[in-house]
């Protein structure tokens, strides 16, 4: 997102609470990318241990030389001050108002809950302060008027195809599923293992986090994890597997669009940003249950159905770069 919006405004300067060039984009390094004083009080790969001050930081930062500021956040940038601020809400922070899903541990839980109420009484009031705000789904939004009282529009994140193959290619005649994203136990990457073994469909899982060994002790030989991948073998991944596969609540999500632009369906549960993006039978398929044995049947009936691999990357054009643009240069201008 924020890649797309300094595109979009190349001689914008770019806050952010730490900067470290090498855990993320490239790209950021011919840009004027200003920090917070945690980028100097906080140890080098510690950031997250600072959570509790990112609001603070973020509230700090001098933006008085702008005449507007716009605001990507999915956690505390809506904190910073400023009169004419756009705020731009993925969701507001998970350890704040989802503790359960973002932590699995439940004594955990109840040691970070004690500090929680601390942090939402100001979070709410930072929400206050701004009136120009819009969430990046219909399911965010909900989330929105529900942390802080909101009631605010959807404007729908910008769909990148730059990691995803440019070709389209016939499905394969072995079938085998994926699940990309980071290892998180709200993602329910469990679910996906024990549908998977139950279907008895082989599993592809990548990326890297902190739920890897739990995943790990779990998953049979059937399930292969492959870690962090380039942008060229993510292509060669997807080429290679049958379906797709979100058995988590995202508020919005990029997994169903992007196995839709690689040319394959996605299962996915049905609530959250999936309803947003899967159109069942047409798209992919939408699942009530967390119970593996349906996801087992009904990923077993979606690899049974003919998929054709140009109408599904069609289906992802409202989503693309351009109406986003289109969609942010109209707000800025209300």
């Amino acid at each position: 997102m924020v890649r797309t919006l300094s595109d979009l405004f190349p001689d914008a300067p770019i806050y952010t609470s730490v900067y470290q060039p090498e855990l993320t984009f490239p790209e950021f390094k011919d840009r004027d990318v200003r920090t917070t004083f945690l980028q100097r009080a906080v140890p080098h790969g510690k950031f997250r241990l600072a959570a509790p001050l990112y609001g603070y930081a973020f509230s700090k930062l001098d933006l008085s030389e702008f005449d507007k500021v716009l605001v990507t956040t999915s956690g505390f940038a809506h904190h910073i001050k400023h009169p004419n601020a756009y705020v731009l809400c993925h969701t507001p922070p998970h350890f704040i108002y989802d503790l359960d899903e973002y932590l699995s541990t439940p004594w955990l839980r109840k040691i970070v809950q004690t500090g929680i109420a601390t942090l939402r009484i100001p979070d709410q009031r930072a929400a206050a302060r701004h009136s120009n705000y819009r969430a990046n789904s219909k399911y965010a939004a909900s989330k929105v008027k529900r942390a802080y009282g909101k009631d605010v529009r959807e404007l729908y994140c910008p769909f990148s195809t730059d990691h995803l193959p440019s070709g389209l290619a016939p499905m394969p005649t072995q079938h085998k599923a994926l699940m990309v994203g980071r290892l998180m136990p709200y993602k329910r990457f469990d679910l996906a293992i024990r549908a998977c073994e139950i279907a008895q469909i082989p599993l592809t899982i990548v990326g890297a986090g902190p739920d890897a060994s739990r995943l790990g002790a779990m998953a049979g030989p059937n399930t292969t994890f492959a870690g962090r991948v380039s942008d060229e073998e993510l292509a060669d991944v997807w080429r290679s597997h049958s379906v797709a596969l979100m058995p988590g609540v995202e508020d919005f999500g990029f997994a169903p669009l992007d196995a839709n632009y690689a040319g394959r369906p996605i299962i996915g549960r049905n609530e959250g940003g999936a309803v947003e993006t899967i159109q069942p039978g047409v798209t992919g398929e939408l699942v009530k249950s967390d119970d593996p044995n349906e996801w087992a049947r009904v990923i077993r009936e979606t690899l049974n159905k003919p998929w054709d691999p140009a109408a599904l990357r069609a289906s992802t054009k409202p989503f693309q770069l351009d109406a986003f643009k289109a969609n942010v240069t109209a707000w800025l201008n209300e």
